[in-house]
């Protein structure tokens, strides 16, 4: 009931929150698997990827991968004589992950060493152990951007890497998805490469030969032969000729090799292309088709999707294949015991009429995927004939008797790390198995979209072998006010970078499945998302703890659309005074605040106050709208009373007993959540509300294409949606939008207000506003975009009247570098917080630098950056003295994982450190309201040491401890942990000497 209503504006103290399980496994935290099934999309699983790569790469005029734009650009980047960075100062650092392993399909155990190997990603380069895959180093002289889709060593030692896979579908070269560059050639091994011969696809040629290289071996009755399985058939090649050797005898070339197996001995060879079968027993002289009309051998003759083949390890004559359908599904797999005569079907085919069968490892739940991940290997042994096979996950054959048959398929491993609460599980292997190699101890290594993993007992256990194997693909990072990052990955769902340990690179799995677009509140750190396909977004508020879908959105959506890629935005304004939100406050009888009366108080209209809360009192005020805590200081007394009555409109009296005043307190702190969906924008003003579901409402329905980007404008009232097609919309009045009525699009009282600021050729990958003049200041004019797609020109754009203008045409291309780098897709654009003339390019080769606003560019890719595609750039844009990493850029890129600079951070000059400085400045706690960590920063007059005291609100102690030997500067920190404290307010106190200062900082949970 409102007694009497004091309008009072607050500031914000504190929020709480809830949670999801997070998984682990064996010494390696690793994402757990979602299936596709559990939100259903055609957007869902490699092909969704894929689509999604198209959308960003395809060239602007023909909406396909062009091979001669992929590799035009390639040359150019070679023979690039452009200035590099500012002064080379903008210096990048691997921030990892270096636990967790991106998508690989090659794997080489070497000749010299058990324990040496190399392994391939796809978009990452090639690494090497000498540890049997304890831990990995990226050899250096191999370029980073190449997709690796097959290895080999000869008896001479040389080394051999292939790039280039069709089941990458050719989309864009900087990543993965991307045309091979042809065969590479060590000869002092892996010391240096270079590419064999001719042996390179043309930059002028759409279908030319060497684009890929899905299969290489190793001749084992040869030391200098080579086999090459390429996109135009399969061929001998002798180690160090110019040419290849001849089409061999039998063999009909001309498309793509599937697959390709050889025998121990070299005698025996089985190999596919296009829907012919063809086995060698003379050590590739001649080659006969197995599978022709006349044949009657058993074997499929047409259908054929992807192919993998495996010679068994125990008798050459025992031969199997793995075929897929062209739609994903399994077509069957087969045995010869032999030599490839007669073949009888040991799977049948997944999908047959319509109708799934019991044994379907392609399928994930929607629809298959073997066109994307299938592997088979011969498990050596001396009793028993077995094959493995993989799709996403793996299976178990076993010979029954002495004629292969459909017998039983056992699954023998887990693609998810363990279960809530239990120990890590030892056979789990990520999802998507790609393909196998054994070494010389029969230990089976697998190459899958986790990495590597290895098993030392054919298959029974396994362990993940990934320890700065850096090949993870990132689609979109954001930090916390520390400095630590969550990430979405393909593959690896969403990973959280904590700093913390003895391996500050270590990551954690935070949500699983494929990981998108992230956000981290920079006030309340604890509040952390990440999304999935299909619209799904998921919320932490412990930091990670615990994880759980924003299930309204869903709802509200209607079951979050068809989106692969699934965009969010947060907004953040502690201080918003057009805050139209307003909570009451009425104190209860044992409330802290009050101050109990010597003898009660007897008003004119006979009401007895007992207590009240002196005018000037310093509140917690908790909030109705997200459970927060507010802080405000009362402007009058708020009374409480014993005793009160009023007369109703009928004149009647109503009494009440120990009632108090209502304050009616304005909630200054606002924060937004948008989701950009394939069915239209949402918008929650509740992203952290605990004591209850958070709302979201629909805030536009009209989708020009596929959402690619979501961005809002520094004071919260525009909000910036761009598309594939190229189109930026621009939707305003959210400081105007505080009811469902008001927010809602179909409403007749909707104030959002949708406007078309630009069309163009290109999604619009990126969109950046300028906060040099604050976050919560007027809406800034200044927004800056990234387009991808090769081809065209205007890659970076800027508008100066974005939240202005009324139609298209303000967005000027200020992307003016040579004619040949015109083209090159960008993906995202970074503008300085301080400087907003200075851009930042993450492109498909890395990032480029303007100090300018465009007029000149520069690469930027120094320090540990290689050039790999980077798909995200975020800069910390808060003031040093609210975080430990203001100014800090983070880069996320698609193959190397995360990167950070201090290029940008504001440096600390010799005059910050003067001989009349204070010894002590005034405190600044933060985050603030603190959660668990935090730190208190302050300028420091004079090395000294330094006693911290943490004090009660009511005075008692907390804690106490001492940091030795501070250097004098400005912007000291000291990190302290409120992780057990209780609930509510508390003071910090610093001194040094005889000379200290406090300041004030609530706790919430």
């Amino acid at each position: 009931m409102k007694i009497k209503n004091l309008l009072i504006t607050l500031g914000l103290a504190s929020i709480a929150g809830i949670g999801w399980y997070v998984v682990n496994e064996d010494g390696q935290e690793a994402p757990a698997y979602i299936p596709r099934s559990d939100y259903n999309t055609v957007a869902a699983g490699a092909e969704g990827a894929f689509e999604y790569y198209r959308s960003i790469k395809a060239n602007i005029y023909t909406g396909e991968i062009e091979s001669e734009d992929i590799l035009k650009m390639q040359k150019a980047l070679e023979k690039m004589n452009m200035p590099r960075a500012k002064n080379d100062e903008i210096e990048w650092e691997s921030m990892g992950p270096n636990n967790v392993g991106g998508r690989t399909r090659a794997i080489l155990p070497l000749n010299e060493n058990a324990n040496s190997l190399l392994a391939g990603g796809v978009s990452g380069g090639v690494f090497r152990t000498d540890d049997a895959g304890l831990n990995w180093s990226l050899i250096e002289s191999f370029d980073p951007y190449l997709i690796v889709s097959s290895m080999a060593q000869l008896g001479n030692g040389a080394l051999y890497v292939a790039t280039g896979h069709s089941r990458e579908q050719a989309n864009g070269s900087g990543g993965s998805g991307f045309i091979g560059r042809g065969l590479f050639v060590s000869n002092d091994n892996g010391t240096t490469w270079e590419v064999v011969s001719d042996f390179e696809p043309s930059p002028y040629n759409t279908s030319s030969n060497w684009a890929n290289i899905d299969v290489i071996k190793a001749d084992p009755a040869n030391p200098d032969r080579l086999w090459i399985g390429n996109n135009f058939g399969l061929y001998p090649y002798t180690h160090g000729d110019m040419t290849l050797g001849d089409t061999p005898e039998g063999i009909i070339n001309g498309s793509n090799v599937k697959d390709l197996d050889i025998s121990a001995d070299g005698q025996t060879i089985v190999t596919i292309m296009s829907n012919r079968l063809y086995v060698s027993n003379d050590g590739g002289e001649t080659f006969t088709q197995a599978n022709c009309n006349s044949c009657f051998s058993g074997f499929p003759e047409g259908g054929f999707g992807t192919a993998e083949i495996a010679i068994s390890q125990n008798n050459p004559d025992y031969m199997y294949v793995s075929l897929a359908q062209p739609n994903g599904f399994l077509l069957g797999i087969f045995a010869s015991v032999n030599g490839g005569t007669i073949w009888n079907t040991i799977a049948p085919p997944g999908l047959s009429g319509g109708v799934l069968s019991q044994f379907t490892p392609f399928y994930n739940g929607l629809s298959a995927q073997g066109w994307y991940d299938n592997m088979l290997t011969s498990v050596p042994s001396d009793d028993v004939e077995q094959v493995l096979m993989g799709g996403i996950r793996m299976w178990r054959w076993e010979l029954a008797g002495t004629t292969p048959g459909i017998t039983a398929w056992e699954e023998v491993n887990a693609n998810f790390a363990s279960f809530p609460g239990g120990p890590p599980s030892p056979i789990y292997v990520h999802s998507d198995i790609h393909s196998d190699a054994w070494d010389s101890q029969g230990r089976l290594y697998i190459a899958c979209d986790g990495g590597v993993f290895r098993s030392d007992n054919n298959g029974q256990t396994w362990a993940a072998l990934n320890q700065n194997y850096t090949t993870t693909q990132f689609y979109s990072i954001a930090f916390n006010p520390f400095g630590q990052v969550l990430g979405g990955l393909q593959d690896n769902g969403s990973l959280w970078l904590s700093l913390e340990g003895v391996n500050p690179k270590f990551a954690r799995q935070f949500s699983g499945g494929d990981g998108f677009s992230c956000e981290i509140s920079q006030f309340l750190p604890d509040y952390m998302f990440s999304t999935l396909y299909n619209g799904v977004v998921f919320r932490s508020t412990d930091r990670g703890q615990s994880v759980f879908p924003m299930e309204d959105l869903a709802a509200e959506s209607g079951g979050g659309g068809n989106d692969f890629n699934t965009d969010i935005a947060l907004h953040e304004n502690p201080n918003n005074e057009n805050s139209e939100i307003f909570v009451e406050y009425i104190p209860a009888i044992d409330s802290p605040y009050l101050e109990m009366l010597s003898e009660p108080v007897v008003t004119d209209a006979g009401d007895t106050i007992i207590a009240r809360i002196p005018a000037n009192t310093e509140v917690l005020v908790e909030a109705d709208n997200n459970d927060y805590l507010l802080n405000y200081t009362t402007t009058e007394d708020v009374n409480f009373y014993s005793y009160y009555q009023r007369f109703d409109e009928d004149g009647e009296v109503l009494e009440f007993h120990d009632i108090a005043d209502t304050v009616l307190v304005q909630e200054k702190p606002q924060f937004l959540l948008a989701a950009a969906l394939s069915n239209g924008v949402y918008v929650t003003r509740q992203p952290y509300k605990t004591n209850g579901v958070p709302r979201f409402y629909q805030v536009d329905d009209i989708v020009p294409g596929s959402p690619t980007s979501v961005e809002w404008s520094p004071d919260g009232d525009h909000l910036y949606v761009g598309y594939s097609g190229g189109t930026l919309i621009r939707l305003s009045n959210f400081n105007s939008a505080w009811t469902e009525d008001q927010l809602e699009f179909d409403s007749e009282e909707s104030v959002i207000e949708r406007t078309i600021i630009h069309s163009g050729s290109g999604a619009i990958t990126d969109i950046e506003v300028d906060y040099s003049e604050g976050r919560g200041a007027d809406a800034s004019e200044r927004v800056a975009i990234s387009v991808g797609g090769y081809g065209g020109s205007g890659k970076i754009r800027v508008s100066d009247q974005a939240a202005s203008v009324v139609g298209i045409g303000t967005f000027d291309n200020v992307w003016n570098v040579p004619s040949e780098f015109t083209g090159m897709p960008a993906y995202t654009v970074m503008m300085d917080v301080e400087d907003p003339e200075i851009l930042l390019a993450g492109t498909e080769y890395g990032v480029w630098y303007s100090g300018d606003s465009g007029e000149t560019w520069s690469e930027a890719n120094n320090g540990e950056m290689p050039r790999v595609p980077v798909y995200d750039l975020r800069q910390q844009k808060r003031e040093a003295w609210n975080v430990a990493n203001s100014g800090v850029v983070y880069a996320g890129t698609h193959g190397r994982g995360v990167f950070k600079s201090s290029y940008l951070l504001t440096p600390t000059s010799v005059e910050d450190i003067v001989d009349d400085a204070p010894v002590l400045n005034e405190l600044k706690v933060f985050p603030n309201p603190v959660t668990s960590q935090a730190s208190v920063s302050f300028d420091l007059g004079t090395s000294a040491d330094i006693e911290v005291y943490i004090y009660s609100i009511d005075g008692r102690l907390i804690e106490a401890f001492q940091e030795q030997r501070v250097g004098a500067g400005v912007n000291r920190q000291i990190q302290f942990d409120a992780s057990d404290y209780s609930r509510g307010q508390y003071i910090l106190q610093l001194r040094v000497g005889e000379t200290w200062n406090s300041a004030k900082f609530v706790v919430t949970r």
